[in-house]
């Protein structure tokens, strides 16, 4: 049985985001699925700065400074018109240090400091410092360096120097899967004499 539209007396079929054709239609045109909210328009005269700022709870220098507006998967979003006068979204933090100091390098990511530098932040949509706007707090580096600072699982088994048994991952310790990852070469030697010891010879069937 199909789900009917999420909307208060609307009675057809709900096809996205819990919502019939046409409320979803609506959503798409104006944000909101009863239509009651206007589209969002960029003034071309009014400069990009005067427009960014007033979205950021500006703070001590030193402190971060949280986005206020839209938020996707925790990180700030700030829509920009493009040549083809459209508008285009862009992370709050690039846009921040893009106003603040300059154009990013080509191919350089933005990395947070302040979670860099907090040990107790974990990785996760509700990490607050995905949304500090402070350019003191922003640092253009490359995509690997990004990706190695963060603390997600596979960043953070990379940089383990031993196994969970203790072993060091040396060049002649160390095993890598065609399927991705790494492998202690002494456990697997290991796995490999237990697994001898407990097989049972073929005489003795």
């Amino acid at each position: 049985m199909k789900a009917t539209c999420s909307i208060e007396e609307c009675t057809k079929n709900a096809v996205k985001r819990g919502w019939c054709p046409a409320h979803y239609q609506r959503w798409r045109t104006t944000g909101d699925p009863l239509g009651s909210k206007p589209r969002v328009y960029i003034d071309r005269k009014v400069p990009v700065a005067e427009r960014f700022w007033p979205k950021v709870d500006v703070r001590g220098p030193d402190e971060c400074w949280p986005w206020l507006a839209y938020l996707d998967k925790g990180h700030g979003r700030f829509i920009v018109m493009g040549d083809d006068g459209r508008g285009h979204p862009i992370g709050a933090h690039r846009m921040a240090y893009q106003l603040a100091v300059g154009q990013i390098p080509k191919g350089m990511h933005i990395d947070h400091t302040c979670h860099t530098n907090d040990a107790e932040c974990r990785e996760a949509k509700n990490c607050q410092h995905r949304r500090c706007c402070n350019p003191k707090h922003l640092e253009p580096v490359t995509p690997d360096e990004n990706r190695w600072r963060g603390r997600w699982a596979p960043t953070e088994n990379a940089k383990r120097t031993h196994c969970q048994r203790g072993h060091e991952f040396t060049d002649e310790n160390t095993y890598f899967p065609a399927r991705g990852g790494r492998q202690c070469r002494e456990c697997m030697r290991m796995r490999d004499r237990r697994r001898r010891s407990t097989k049972v010879p073929d005489n003795a069937r």
